[in-house]
């Protein structure tokens, strides 16, 4: 059975208990590629080197398997011996002669298009539908202005544009626009209905939390700090995005389509513009990025996003291409941390590796070890007579306390 994922993320001594070059020719042959690692067993390591299989690369220093997740698209860079990841970039031990011909694989990748590695969103009218109709109506009635000349003040001043490139602190912005509105109220009232204006586009954050499963996800906005102040306690959405790559007009001086903010963006995301798509409702930021030779996704009313990031090979299915400079997804080979809060629960990962956790006093979490361990875990506590146990058994499975107390027994069969 083939894998999607082509990189394995491990921590230290990867290998140990497999003495045969089976080990190896079986990850080969299920797709994987690279195997990353803070360590390897000596007899594993050179048995990579021997069938060819998989690269062996090990980490100079360690926390890598720390901090990425199953599905995230990372690149090893067999030039520069480094692994980038959406977490930072991280060296590598030399592979030396072991390591692929750049030329073939270059030939190789030639006809093989660029993979898109991070997608970045507009967020009006692509992430949240605005509609200043109600508000304008407000303004209008504690004003001398119709709602369409409350309109031209309010949004075509260029003052706004100014706000937006963040020139313009918020109070001092809407203390002038009360004056030229000659709004009946507060500075603070005005900025209330200057932002009421927003719902969710509830299937398009789906397919961005989607994404965000296996890709660099971004947003890049021309908006102002009210806006931002206002929608990002609001909506849980902004969780999808990684602060750093929230891209706002008024937080980098300067608007869509200036090439700075899409330089920016790229910087984030460490990817280049071949490798990186963005989505806006408007036609002349979609231009402005395709000429800098990033993908972009026009989002007018009728345009079916679903189905666009679809033939981008973004949602559904996934295509994984192998060039010299990798651009994988990676599977990781330790256990990722169960809740402290489950109860007394067994969780499965990758149909492989159990791990068991229960109460917060204590964790227990799968390594690796030697084959056809058996263990048992039994507790007991002295608020009640309650106890489990779990019983498993299968190769390359060990247990390893994280955390302990003394009435906590493992037994070894």
């Amino acid at each position: 059975m083939k894998t999607k994922y082509k990189i394995l993320i491990a921590a230290r001594n990867f290998g140990c208990g497999s003495s045969r070059e089976h080990a190896p020719i079986a990850l080969g042959a299920s797709g994987c590629e690279v195997v990353v690692a803070e360590s390897y067993a000596r007899i594993f390591f050179r048995n990579c080197i021997a069938t060819g299989e998989v690269y062996p690369y090990e980490l100079t220093e360690s926390g890598l398997s720390s901090v990425v997740k199953t599905g995230d698209y990372v690149e090893v860079d067999f030039e520069k011996d480094e692994i980038r990841t959406p977490h930072g970039t991280f060296k590598l031990n030399p592979l030396g002669e072991v390591k692929p011909d750049a030329a073939a694989v270059d030939k190789a990748a030639a006809a093989i298009p660029p993979q898109i590695r991070a997608v970045f969103f507009d967020l009006g009218k692509v992430l949240v539908h605005f509609d200043w109709t109600r508000s304008l109506e407000e303004i209008s009635r504690r004003s001398p202005n119709t709602p369409a000349e409350a309109w031209r003040i309010t949004y075509n001043d260029g003052a706004r544009h100014e706000y937006e490139c963040g020139r313009i602190s918020t109070p001092d912005f809407f203390e002038s626009l009360r004056g030229k509105l000659q709004f009946d109220g507060t500075a603070i009232e005005l900025e209330h209905l200057w932002c009421d204006i927003f719902t969710p586009m509830d299937a398009h954050i789906a397919l961005a939390q989607e994404i965000a499963k296996t890709h660099i996800v971004g947003i890049i906005s021309n908006t102002n700090a009210a806006h931002i102040d206002f929608l990002e306690p609001l909506y849980p959405m902004f969780q999808i995005f990684p602060k750093e790559r929230r891209i706002y007009s008024h937080d980098v001086k300067c608007m869509k389509p200036d090439r700075h903010i899409y330089d920016l963006a790229l910087a984030t995301a460490g990817t280049t513009p071949e490798t990186t798509l963005f989505i806006d409702d408007l036609e002349d930021n979609i231009h402005g990025v395709r000429a800098l030779g990033w993908h972009g996704v026009h989002l007018r009313p009728e345009t079916d996003l679903a189905a666009e990031l679809g033939a981008l090979g973004l949602v559904g299915s996934k295509i994984v291409n192998a060039t010299l400079l990798m651009t994988l997804v990676i599977a990781l080979a330790t256990p990722l941390p169960v809740p402290a809060e489950s109860k007394c629960d067994v969780k499965k990962i990758y149909g492989k590796i159990q791990f068991v956790n229960s109460f917060p006093d204590y964790k227990v979490k799968a390594v690796t070890s030697f084959p056809d361990l058996k263990v048992k875990i039994v507790t007991s506590f002295p608020d009640g007579p309650g106890k489990w146990q779990i019983v498993t058994s299968f190769p390359d499975y060990k247990v390893q306390m994280v955390e302990s107390f003394p009435d906590f027994t493992i037994q070894f069969e």
